[in-house]
């Protein structure tokens, strides 16, 4: 699911947008996340929530700042997903 969301986000950049890509894939880090199930046999969707939050805050429209700011609340990863 990790690796379909940061598809989708670089997706959305174009390709003289460096630092925005930088910033997705310093934020969403699959090695690690794969890395962490390895270790533990589960995914903290969690600790991915805020920065995937974060990216779209910054890109959203300002019309779409309630919405956004109402992902933050969620706390259930279904939820979170859907």
């Amino acid at each position: 699911m990790l690796k379909e969301i940061k598809s989708s986000l670089v997706d959305m950049i174009l390709p003289y947008q460096s630092s925005l890509r930088a910033q997705i894939d310093d934020k969403l880090d699959v090695a690690a996340a794969e890395a962490q199930i390895a270790q533990t046999g589960r995914f903290d969707m969690a600790s991915y929530a805020g920065p995937i939050i974060d990216i779209m805050a910054t890109w959203c429209a300002p019309a779409r700042d309630a919405d956004v700011a109402r992902l933050r609340d969620i706390t259930d990863t279904i939820d979170f997903l859907r």
